[in-house]
């Protein structure tokens, strides 16, 4: 009988709630520590018609880090497949880079730096459905609404600066 690979062998289903715990438990952790939300500093800021209600952060932020969890573990589970290893280490930068967001708006209490650090987090995760692409397809596709929602949240940012620079 042949042994499989470390590299075949496909982690156990057990794994995909893990995965998505995971993704969502660093969002939250992020937004904990930042401090983000309802905060007097967010409260005073002047707010365009892109702005979406408070109420709708929390409900998105769920939904798209529990696509990121599985959408990332689907890859992961293809690890035989040529390309995984980029795709998951895209996967880490763009993940970074979401959750330093949070402390660099929230934390920081900065507009500016908001504004620019959300593009390459929207550039990165744009990257990592591309990457996700080549090696399973639904991946990509469950992180769509992830980077549809970036750019929104990217129009929103840049709106905030610019009413209140």
């Amino acid at each position: 009988m042949a042994e499989s690979s470390s590299a075949t062998r496909r982690p156990p289903l057990w794994t995909l709630p893990a995965a998505m715990a995971g993704c969502l438990g660093l969002g939250m952790l992020s937004g904990i520590l930042s401090g983000s939300g309802d905060t007097p500093w967010y409260r005073a800021l002047v707010k365009g018609s892109l702005t979406p209600p408070n109420w709708a952060f929390p409900v998105a932020w769920t939904i798209l880090y529990l696509l990121m969890g599985a959408a990332a573990w689907r890859v992961w589970r293809r690890g035989d497949r040529p390309g995984a290893g980029l795709a998951l280490g895209l996967f880490a930068l763009q993940l970074a880079l979401n959750l330093a967001w949070s402390p660099v708006f929230f934390g920081l209490e900065s507009v500016t730096l908001g504004a620019v650090v959300i593009v390459p987090v929207l550039l990165a995760a744009a990257a990592t459905m591309i990457a996700f692409r080549r090696v399973d397809p639904a991946a990509a596709a469950m992180l769509a609404p992830y980077v549809l929602w970036l750019a929104y949240a990217t129009a929103v940012a840049w709106q905030i600066w610019r009413l209140n620079g």
